[in-house]
């Protein structure tokens, strides 16, 4: 197996326990709870709200994977000699 392809690996692995947790957050299974007793726990609304924002950096980790999959790809194609046949859809203005 590629560098690449064990980077893609050992990086999909992390994002998904990353969603595993987010998702075990959402069903009430995991709960977080300040350290410090004198801290109020969030309230609903702010929960919510972290919760939404954690689902939303999944989505940035994923965007971030595909990215430095395929840059790191198309290097190692280009060092190696390989051809990518990359082309204009048909249609597009060249």
């Amino acid at each position: 197996m590629t560098t690449v392809q064990q980077d893609f690996q050992t990086r999909a692995g992390e994002i998904e326990n990353y969603f595993r947790f987010v998702q075990l957050l959402a069903d009430g299974e995991i709960l977080l709870t300040p350290s410090d007793a004198t801290v109020p726990p969030l309230n609903r609304d702010d929960s919510d709200s972290l919760l939404k924002t954690l689902k939303a950096n999944g989505f940035i980790l994923l965007y971030n994977l595909v990215e430095s999959t395929m840059k790191r790809g198309c290097k190692l194609g280009s060092v190696k000699g390989f051809s990518l046949g990359l082309r204009a859809p048909p249609g597009a203005a060249e």
